[in-house]
């Protein structure tokens, strides 16, 4: 027998999985530790070298315990680094530049605020956070006195609507106009240790606005000088972004494909094996060209969390990673083949041991609990986070992918033991009938799976469903 559920029971039981599951996801995950060359001890190591975009707080943590190699990485592609904030001045030695945000699209007239900007990076899709700018229609001009360390130098602009810049006075690059996401270069004649007023000027009329500038390196110098610098270092530890696809209808989307990233990183696994790859991605990417090799992996999330801080307490372990993966990461992430890691995924430091799954009917009639043992068997403090997974025994095309129903987050010392009790409502076996368009629940025999992820199940117990509880669940309900 089949009977429709109210939607509201389901839908806020879901709400209430997901939201306790979301909570963890953007926690560090820790998808590889092979050998366990994590986390960092800085009585074993005497250098490291800190390649890519965002090793500043890294570097700022290890403080003078290490000696500390470091290199910009390579551009990714359609991107450009960032120009070094150690090159341009506003001033009494104050690094940056000189930024006058205003409420016209000329760059010009009575500016609404004063910043100094370290770097001009910008991506505001979600608007600018200062409330005097309208989001929907601005500029901006930036100026700086640059210092370089070198010669001659390749610029490059990423930006959309219009955008210029400035040498000494002398207009080298003219872009002034709306249009989509577009990439604006040229060389400048600068000479290493010289002095040049920088200016840069930017207007958006409407959409997300995104601005970036920078030098463009040549690939195979960037890849020559990271190398170097890891043949020296004890351990390696490399940054990887996610790169923009700016799109002809002006949208900006984030790519999954890492070719430049993953060249970069397989020369430095070559150079020196002990390394660490640090994702700053939102989503999975390509990472099958050298995933086998590379002994550990962090996935970290995107700069935007503002984790870099936290980057370092996991490296050197004074954070014990807990996050999980909120999706599945295919190996062939362009055609979802085989699981890479499986939704849910996510290693520590130390090592739980899980037993003893009981399964006991509700006498409220709300449904079932699940009582797990579980030990932390390892020497550290660390936290785990167990999943409960539900199937009928004969499931049919009807019952949906293997999805979690309940999470049970806990933190042990070490030796330390518990039993946990996990609520499985009624609402928990549910599942949507295509063919009825409705959700239903049907009496028979359930498997009650409780796993560390939805590929790594441990104990396994199977209940029935009486069609008795289930009308006086809906009945109450």
């Amino acid at each position: 027998m089949m009977k429709q559920i109210a939607s509201g029971i389901t839908i806020l039981f879901l709400f209430l999985v997901n939201l306790s599951f979301a909570q963890h996801d953007r926690e560090m995950v820790l998808l590889k530790n092979h050998g366990g060359l994590l986390p960092l001890n800085t009585e074993q190591q005497n250098s490291i070298a800190l390649i890519g975009p965002g090793y500043e707080s890294v570097e700022a943590f290890i403080g003078d315990s290490l000696f500390v190699y470091t290199a910009p990485g390579i551009n990714m592609m359609n991107d450009i680094k960032a120009l070094d904030s150690s090159m341009v001045y506003i001033g009494q030695g104050v690094n940056g530049f000189s930024a006058k945000y205003y409420n016209n699209l000329k760059a010009s007239g009575s500016p609404a605020k004063f910043v100094t900007d370290k770097y001009i990076d910008f991506f505001w899709g979600d608007g600018i956070p200062y409330p005097e700018i309208d989001s929907s229609a601005f500029s901006v001009k930036w100026d700086a006195t640059l210092i370089p360390i070198h010669g001659p130098i390749k610029v490059k602009l990423i930006h959309n609507d219009g955008c210029r810049l400035y040498l000494d006075g002398k207009l080298i690059i003219d872009a002034w106009k709306t249009g989509p996401v577009r990439v604006d270069s040229a060389w400048i004649n600068i000479e290493k240790g010289g002095s040049y007023n920088l200016q840069i000027d930017y207007f958006t009329d409407g959409g997300p606005a995104l601005v970036k500038f920078g030098f463009e390196y040549i690939e195979e110098f960037l890849i020559q000088e990271a190398v170097e610098k890891a043949r020296r270092a004890d351990v390696v530890v490399y940054f990887a972004k996610q790169p923009f696809i700016y799109e002809a209808d002006g949208q900006v989307k984030k790519s999954k494909s890492i070719p430049k990233q993953s060249k970069m990183i397989r020369a430095l696994y070559e150079a020196n094996p002990n390394i660490i790859v640090v994702l700053q991605t939102d989503t999975a990417v390509d990472i099958e060209s050298w995933v086998f090799d590379i002994p550990a992996i962090i996935q970290a999330w995107s700069p935007e969390h503002g984790n870099e801080q936290e980057i370092a307490e996991v490296l050197f372990g004074q954070v014990n990673p807990e996050g999980k993966l909120p999706f599945r990461w295919c190996m062939n992430w362009n055609q979802n083949f085989d699981t890479r890691f499986a939704c849910g995924f996510g290693m520590t430091y130390t090592t739980f041991g899980i037993g003893k799954l009981m399964m006991k009917r509700n006498r409220d009639g709300s449904g079932w609990t699940a009582s797990v043992e579980i030990r932390n068997v390892g020497d550290r403090a660390g936290t785990e986070t167990l999943q409960v997974f539900v199937r009928p025994e004969d499931a049919e095309q009807n019952w949906p992918e293997q999805e979690v129903k309940a999470i049970k987050v806990v933190t042990l010392f070490p030796n330390q033991k518990k039993t946990l009790a996990i609520q499985l409502p009624y609402s928990a076996f549910e599942y949507f009938d295509k063919d009825a368009e409705e959700q239903n629940i049907d009496g028979g025999k359930y498997e009650v799976l409780v796993g560390t992820s939805a590929e790594d199940i441990k104990l396994i117990k199977t209940i029935e469903l009486k069609q008795l509880h289930i009308n006086q669940y809906l009945e109450h309900e």
